[in-house]
């Protein structure tokens, strides 16, 4: 089911990035984009965030990280095969 379409186009347009950022980060660190590693990239930014006393509930920068890693997880393909330092998800 794909909720994006409720969302404000602002608000994806945020997410996407998010997202892609993140899918930069773990294709450039030879790590992989699936659930594993999304997980793990998640609970690292989840545990620095609430280290430096983030509570979730706004539309700021690592809610919205949060959700770009969920974006990724719900794509399909997005345990697509990584070649030439490129993810190819469709």
């Amino acid at each position: 089911m794909d909720h994006r379409s409720e969302w404000a186009p602002g608000l994806l347009a945020e997410v996407d990035q998010h997202a892609a950022a993140v899918r930069d980060i773990l294709i450039h660190s030879h790590h992989g984009l699936g659930p594993v590693e999304l997980a793990d990239y998640a609970r690292g930014v989840e545990d620095v965030a609430r280290d430096r006393g983030w509570q979730p509930g706004t539309n700021d920068w690592v809610s919205l990280r949060l959700a770009g890693v969920c974006l990724l997880a719900m794509t399909d393909g997005v345990m697509a095969s990584i070649a030439d330092g490129d993810a190819a998800l469709s």
